[in-house]
């Protein structure tokens, strides 16, 4: 068999028994809950200080025994700049090496020898990184990502879903993202996969002669749907749509369940962690992935945040692979935890949908005053996706302002204009004196070679 085939072969074996339990823990008891948190966090401490040298030196002045995860104060944090500097000495297995890895993502062979498949980000934040994921792993992986929608039919009583009526739009051929790596794993190929990068027409025809039920897609890429629906070049009528891989306009959210009417899933996730955040689809937002990871909501200084206040940044700690252990890593995407239950009655916490990253922020020196003034994305995000006929957009820092790049709609009454004086006059507003903004209609915007759009970009890079 080929390293693909054998990595298969596990992975299907683990899945009779991974997926029953990611489905059924949405439901287990808060005690339950905590009694595997726990449990799973003292293994990994322990497997990662007895296996990694790099992790060994950094707890081994700590009592590991006393640690709950409601509390790891005690813990240092990493980022992503550590793990590529000391990526062999944070690996539990002396084989899983940088040059191990690269050697096998050179060749596009991302299964290596069939023991480990490799996931590598498209750089999004400004740097690639690369994890690895043993069988058991990448099925947790795999099961965390639809169990929500599996829990959901089970609950109203729906009838089996057909898996010739899914159509998975993911990343390119070639590259080590999880929608091209994972899917095949489960049997998913050929025909229901099929990259972003094909041309729209393509895109549009297939989805019309399949009309699927279950449409997994990018997030950016719903705009464009939405908009070929509306013209009538697209006609389709799926029972659910899930995006994935970017933060989620929201106002395409709203208008994509009108206009389809159908359910809007999001899988909040990332290819350290897998499923961050699932949807319960009984109500927006996510359900956050308690059962397999540990997510602390913090402020700039690494200070909890209360439920229902802004977090800052998340530090994850990944329970379930423990090959590249990843212990308080620093994740700077931003959302609510809530002060509330679940509406479905799930004991996992329920959270908003994701807002955005720390780096999607811009920092302006204004000339006049001295100061420092930090804009958030929203001052964008918010004009930029109530504006009508912009499918999709990317937003460049420029000295006293940005460059803005949109897809319009095809024949769309677009007032770049208009939008130009508004973007201006809220930078303005906010303090920087002598805003200037101007606004590019463009056929297309460049993506990652993990094919995600760069919404944001700073000045800096």
């Amino acid at each position: 068999m080929s390293p693909f085939e054998t990595f298969k072969k596990t992975c299907q074996a683990e899945l009779q028994t991974i997926l029953p339990e990611r489905v059924s823990a949405i439901d287990w008891s808060t005690e339950r809950l905590n009694l595997t948190r726990a449990d799973g966090l003292q293994k990994l401490l322990n497997h990662a200080a007895c296996n990694s040298s790099w992790h060994r030196q950094r707890l081994e002045a700590i009592d590991l025994n006393t640690l709950t995860p409601d509390d790891l104060t005690a813990l240092p944090t990493m980022n992503k700049q550590d793990v590529q500097a000391n990526f062999d000495a944070i690996s539990t297995d002396p084989k899983v090496t940088k040059a191990w890895c690269g050697k096998y993502l050179a060749a596009g062979e991302f299964y290596t020898d069939g023991t480990y498949c490799i996931l590598a980000s498209g750089g999004s934040s400004g740097q690639p990184g690369i994890q690895v994921y043993n069988p058991n792993a990448a099925i947790q992986f795999a099961a965390a990502s639809f169990r929500g929608g599996i829990r959901y039919a089970a609950r109203q009583k729906l009838p089996p879903s057909d898996p010739s009526k899914q159509f998975w739009i993911v990343a390119a051929v070639g590259a080590a993202h999880p929608t091209r790596v994972i899917p095949p794993l489960l049997g998913i190929s050929g025909e229901n996969l099929h990259s972003i990068t094909d041309p729209f027409e393509e895109l549009v025809a297939t989805l019309n002669q399949k009309q699927p039920k279950q449409l997994m897609i990018y997030s950016s890429f719903l705009g464009r749907l939405i908009e070929a629906q509306l013209a009538g070049t697209l006609n389709i009528s799926p029972d659910v749509i899930s995006v994935t891989s970017e933060t989620p306009s929201q106002p395409d959210i709203a208008r994509a369940k009108e206009i389809f009417n159908c359910r809007i899933s999001s899988n909040w996730g990332s290819m350290e962690f897998g499923t961050m955040g699932l949807s319960s689809q009984f109500e927006d937002g996510h359900l956050l992935s308690d059962d397999m990871l540990i997510i602390e909501a913090v402020n700039e200084n690494n200070e909890a945040v209360k439920p229902g206040e802004n977090a800052t940044k998340l530090l994850i700690t990944n329970l379930y692979n423990t090959t590249l252990p990843l212990i308080r890593y620093e994740l700077t995407d931003q959302l609510i935890i809530y002060n509330h239950p679940a509406v479905c009655h799930s004991n996992l916490r329920a959270a908003s949908w994701v807002e955005g990253r720390n780096e999607d922020h811009f920092i302006y020196g204004d000339a006049v005053t001295g100061k420092e003034i930090h804009v958030h994305a929203h001052l964008f995000r918010h004009v930029l996706e109530h504006t009508p006929g912009v499918i999709e957009y990317q937003v460049r820092q420029t000295f006293k302002g940005a460059e803005i790049f949109v897809i319009t709609r095809a024949k769309a009454n677009f007032d770049n204009c208009n939008l130009q004086s508004t973007l201006a006059s809220d930078l303005e507003n906010i303090g920087l004196t002598g805003a200037s903004v101007a606004v590019y209609i463009v056929p297309s915007i460049e993506r990652t070679s993990a094919q995600k759009i760069r919404r944001f970009i700073p000045l800096s890079q």
